[in-house]
């Protein structure tokens, strides 16, 4: 068999492996931007940090350039494995009965199928049920007019928030503020508004290259 493969990795021939690649590039960034910190001296007016920037930005790009090329190699070289998988093991609409084990020295490479459990909740059913262990509930506490409305509310609520996360969408609570209001119930739709609260959470500089 032809080994043209050896010129895959070959590309890469140059570089350190990754690990020391990674060492060796934070080193040398962050001593390259002491020295020119050192060399420009105190920042006296934003336009002092102006060529730091520039270079920052220069590498930002490179850097950025070089992440999303080999991220498109491990895509396909991801995409080639599951062909290669097919041709081993078969497959069943496009996707291979097995997995499998490859023995390597540089340790066993294992193949096997990306299958996330997922689970589907009929809430017709459970809010069927859930109604009518309210109704019993109501029942054997021989609860009538006001008080059975209350505890009906109070238990609903109690058991949706047991079966999980409740996140209320922003918009809807909005929508449903807008609605008490349109029907007279100004004082209800303003305690509605002011459940909402926003929040900014600051999370770095955002970095974005305008082309002249």
């Amino acid at each position: 068999m032809d080994d043209s493969w050896s010129q895959v990795p070959a590309l890469v021939d140059g570089l350190n492996q990754p690990t020391e690649l990674k060492r060796l590039l934070k080193e040398r960034v962050q001593q390259a931007y002491m020295d020119l910190s050192r060399l420009r001296g105190p920042v006296h007016v934003p336009e002092d940090t102006w060529d730091m920037h520039r270079r920052l930005g220069g590498a930002h790009d490179l850097f950025k350039g070089y992440q999303a090329a080999f991220a498109e190699v491990v895509k396909l070289l991801k995409q080639i494995m599951e062909e290669e998988l097919v041709e081993a093991v078969g497959e069943q609409d496009g996707i291979p009965n097995q997995g499998m084990t490859i023995p390597d020295p540089e340790g066993d490479i294992r193949l096997s199928r990306d299958e996330p459990i997922t689970y589907a909740i009929d809430l017709d059913q459970l809010l069927a049920v859930l109604t009518d262990q309210v109704l019993k509930h109501i029942d054997d506490k021989m609860l009538s007019g006001y008080e059975a409305c209350d505890t009906a509310i109070q238990v609903t609520a109690e058991t949706l928030l047991s079966w999980g996360k409740f996140e209320p969408q922003v918009s809807k609570v909005r929508a449903y503020a807008a609605t008490l209001a349109r029907n007279g119930d100004d004082q209800a739709a303003s305690i509605v508004s002011g459940a909402i609260t926003q929040s900014n959470p600051y999370r770095g500089v955002k970095f974005e290259r305008k082309q002249p």
